[in-house]
Parts: C-alpha cells; structure tokens; sequence
C-alpha cells in the first residue's frame, strides 16, 4: 500500500515553525544565560540610571531600555544601555541601581535589579520551545 504523505506546503510551513521556534530558543536562552552569568559572576558597583532609549515600532506601544552610567573598579566610567527593551521598565533616571559588569568586557552589564531584562530572554525562550514542540508534533502527525 503506498505512503501518502502530506502537501509540501504543510510541510514547509511546519519547518518554518520549527526554525522559527529554534530562533526564539536560541536567541533568548543565549540572553538568560548571559543575563544570569552577569549577575552571578560579574563584578557589581554602584550605577545609576541617566536615561532611557525608546523603541517604537509602528502600530506597537513603546518599549524601553535603561541608559545606566557606573564606575568600573579601575575608574573608568561607562554608559551603557540594557539589552532587552521593554514596556514595562520601570528605570528611571536618578535611581541609583547595581551593576552587574563583565571584567574583560565592561560594556557587558546587567543592572541586577532589573528583572525586565530576564523576564523578556525568558518570554523569547518558552515562546521559542512551544514553537519547536508544537511544529514538532503537528510533523509527526502530519507524516503518521
């Protein structure tokens, strides 16, 4: 009895699921990891939030990100913004925050207190990991 399979169509949309959801894993378990080896591993110093980048995209609320300005433990002064826009940051400027910074790469840093930053890396992986599963298994079923 032959095999029928399923137009290609399903198929390549199920495989643009699949990388998709591969891409939104990636990047944002690549950014909670960074995020949370900053605050475990990287030096901390005072800092204190000098501004705010905004973000908007057409038709969409704006988001922000926090400019924070600190010391490094070997004077130098940095400014640096957070990677990880978003709506809801409540960072405004004059508060006074921890750094979190990587020594070999001060511009690497985290503002510890911020937990923006490692809620919106872990929207973008758990969005990420339900595309993988549900392209997953709407393949199998598909060639079941």
């Amino acid at each position: 009895m032959p095999v029928s399979l399923p137009p290609l169509s399903d198929l390549a949309g199920y495989g643009v699921l699949l990388a998709s959801g591969a891409l939104f894993a990636g990047v944002g378990g690549a950014m909670a990891l960074r995020i949370l080896r900053l605050r475990r591993g990287g030096v901390r110093v005072p800092g204190v939030v000098v501004g705010r980048a905004v973000s908007r995209d057409p038709g969409e609320a704006p988001s922000y990100a926090a400019v924070v300005e600190f010391t490094t433990r070997e004077g130098r002064r940095l400014r640096v913004r957070q990677q990880v826009y978003s709506s809801s940051n409540r960072l405004r400027a004059g508060r006074r925050v921890t750094v979190a910074y990587d020594p070999r790469n001060p511009e690497r840093a985290d503002v510890v207190e911020a937990w923006s930053q490692l809620t919106g890396a872990v929207v973008f992986l758990l969005g990420g990991v339900f595309g993988l599963v549900l392209g997953a298994w709407l393949l199998v079923g598909a060639l079941l």
